[in-house]
């Protein structure tokens, strides 16, 4: 079963109807940047992520651009 964050960190994604100070706990994280709708089927978003999970090296920098890392 995958990991629910919102449901694991309600405090985090579910916020007070005033401002707080939050302490959020560190995690691991990719940042894919780029355009286009990321819900598109074969879009840019779409086939850099698959390009990153087939390749396995490095980081997603840009649209379909693997960096080595």
């Amino acid at each position: 079963m995958a990991f629910d964050f919102k449901k694991e960190y309600k405090e985090l994604y579910r916020p007070k109807n005033r401002p707080e100070i939050v302490d959020v706990p560190s995690a691991n994280y990719i940042g894919v940047s780029g355009q286009g709708d990321p819900n598109e089927a074969e879009g840019a978003y779409q086939q850099a992520i698959r390009l990153f999970a087939f390749e396995g090296v490095g980081v997603v920098g840009g649209v379909g651009r693997v960096v080595a890392g």
